[in-house]
């Protein structure tokens, strides 16, 4: 069954590998950070930004050995979320039993949730498969009374790959420390220490770029209506992916009244979050490792993200605690009475979630930005001549210049604030490339003033095109010069 089960993981994410979909914009910024860069590069290059730079040299390895495609790039997310499938199984076995790693298993294979970050270039599903590592050697270790030199490794590299996974480091030894495991004590020191210079490095990036003291940074989330978006957004999104993310008010409303994929996907999250408080209460009586470990790795980062850091509270984030997330969740699929009720629970949250992978297959755009930043790039490439300035977006836009051999011959800028009356002389259009708010009068507010400033130029906007469907995030804006009639 787990043969099957891993098979079907695996056409699912390379259909996704396949199916060409544009970088957007935080991919645009891995593939420039790692691309041709040497070691040395990219480490200093931590001190300039808020990464640390394990993913990145794992990129610029992969793609000085392998090219500089695409698919190379997405190799580093394709692997391991192939391999988390089978790891998914393996922890649940470990912490329970073989119906709850089954159970467990089908969920992470046909999650969209992992299916996302199994094809982006971000580090979370690399920390997603480690994750799950560490739990389950933390386990074996403690099953054969001795640690395990491979725990420890991975244990210590998990933050250098993506800071989120410090939180394993804090939920394992909570966990350790509330159960007694003395034999364990040696070893998380050991991590503790391999880790100081992470924390030195975080430290830095924290105060000069993320300036997560700055009280205004943090204050404007603390309400309960945002509070209460994020919770069943992070909780959507886990259980059912991000086929329906991004969502306004008014977006929220017209699915409600059109849309049965909608109402599909609320009533499967409803029902996990039933099972999910069931098996939790379960967990609280009886196993003590499983409780501790969710406790620790999903509901205290959440609850400190939300104080601390509320502007990094997102499901991609929470990408190491997903994995024992599917397992716990699994655990209470499989513990269902009686059995058509089991079988058709986990039916309904399999249909829709197969039916959100298919469509997230089919999408030019990822499901969560929906940034066509390609067909941006192409068309206004295409519809552009030798009197034309490109403003905007320029790191996307030259890496497509460079990719798909389009016209490179082209004056651009990085922002509209860059054009004066000098620069613009002897051009009859100008287009800005921009990735868009998903609120419609941020976005008018935004090009409003950008239209002013180049009305002082003598330019006039002519036409806004949306890219990435109609909630696409990306928008070209083309300006035309004015001709000022002659004197009758």
């Amino acid at each position: 069954m787990i043969a099957v089960i891993f098979l079907g993981g695996l056409v699912l994410r390379a259909l996704m590998l396949f199916s060409t979909k544009s970088l957007w914009g935080d991919e645009v910024y891995s593939v420039n950070f790692s691309f041709n860069k040497s070691v040395l590069d990219v480490i200093l290059h931590c001190f300039e930004t808020n990464h640390p730079p394990l993913h990145s040299l794992f990129l610029s390895l992969i793609t000085k050995f392998f090219g500089g495609q695409e698919v190379m790039f997405r190799s580093l997310s394709f692997v391991p979320g192939v391999l988390t499938v089978w790891l998914v199984y393996l922890l649940a076995r470990r912490l329970f039993d073989k119906p709850a790693a089954i159970a467990a298993s089908l969920m992470a294979a046909l999650s969209p949730y992992l299916l996302q970050s199994s094809n982006e270039i971000r580090a979370y599903s690399l920390v997603a498969c480690l994750s799950t590592l560490v739990l389950f050697f933390m386990l074996k270790s403690i099953k054969k009374n001795k640690y395990t030199p491979t725990y420890v490794f991975l244990s210590a590299l998990l933050p250098y790959v993506e800071h989120m996974g410090v939180f394993v480091f804090i939920a394992t030894t909570t966990c350790l420390v509330l159960t007694k495991e003395k034999k364990m004590f040696v070893p998380q020191c050991v991590v503790f220490f391999l880790q100081i210079p992470w924390a030195l490095l975080v430290a830095y990036q924290a105060v000069y770029h993320e300036k997560i003291f700055q009280v205004a940074r943090v204050s404007e989330y603390w309400n309960a209506p945002w509070i209460l978006k994020k919770g069943v957004g992070i909780f959507w999104h886990l259980v059912c992916g991000y086929q329906f993310s991004m969502l306004t008010v008014q977006n929220v409303l017209q699915k409600l009244k059109t849309d049965p994929q909608f109402w599909l996907q609320a009533v499967v999250v409803l029902m996990t979050a039933a099972v999910l408080a069931k098996a939790f209460a379960v967990l609280f009586k009886t196993r003590s490792h499983a409780f501790y470990l969710f406790v620790f790795i999903f509901l205290l980062p959440f609850l400190l993200l939300l104080v601390f850091y509320p502007i990094r509270l997102s499901a991609r984030y929470l990408s190491f605690s997903a994995p024992l997330f599917f397992v716990v969740v699994g655990y209470g699929f499989a513990a269902l009475k009686p059995r058509p009720l089991k079988i058709l629970c986990l039916g309904a949250l399999c249909v829709s979630n197969f039916a959100a992978d298919l469509h997230m297959i089919a999408l030019k755009t990822d499901a969560i930005h929906k940034s066509d930043f390609r067909g941006m790039v192409e068309y206004v490439s295409k519809a552009s001549h030798e009197h034309t300035i490109i403003v905007g977006s320029q790191k996307v836009y030259r890496y497509y210049v460079g990719q798909s051999k389009l016209r490179n011959d082209l004056v651009s800028y990085d922002d509209p604030k860059d054009l004066d009356r000098s620069n613009t002389q002897g051009a009859s259009e100008i287009w800005i490339l921009k990735e868009i708010n998903m609120h419609p009068k941020v976005t008018d507010r935004i090009i409003g003033e950008y239209s002013a400033y180049l009305r002082q130029l003598g330019f006039a906007e002519q036409k806004r095109i949306r890219f990435g469907g109609e909630e696409g995030l990306t928008m070209a804006v083309l300006y035309i010069k004015e001709t000022t009639g002659a004197p009758g």
